[in-house]
């Protein structure tokens, strides 16, 4: 049985690529540098670019931990006042090797875009 709602792919990028008319869910590694557990934000920096981050509840929250990197996968809103990022999900991913993560997904772009 096929699901009626499907979601489209969060598409990988750095904070630095989003404009005005960014409205796809996006998928992006960062820092956590600040959390609000009362207001459910915080803020984030993936070294290109900071952005505003707000959840829906706290679970999300959860697995944000202050100077954590994180994969973030939501929709973003690009102003003349900044990014902000309506967090759908958390993925906690200490320990990764963002070199060779980057370096996949840039193969992974160019391999892909030839199609």
């Amino acid at each position: 049985m096929e699901d009626k709602f499907k979601r489209k792919p969060a598409i990988e990028c750095s904070l630095d690529q989003l404009g005005i008319d960014s409205t796809a869910r996006i998928a992006v590694i960062c820092n956590v540098i600040s959390l609000n557990e009362e207001l459910l934000e915080g803020i984030v920096s993936d070294g290109t670019r900071e952005a505003r981050i707000f959840f829906k509840d706290a679970e999300a929250l959860d697995e944000c931990k202050k100077k954590s990197i994180v994969r973030l996968v939501g929709k973003p809103l690009v102003s003349s006042q900044g990014i902000q990022l309506n967090v759908e999900f958390v993925q906690g991913i200490e320990g990764i090797d963002l070199q060779a993560y980057r370096k996949l997904l840039a193969l992974e772009k160019k391999l892909f875009s030839k199609q």
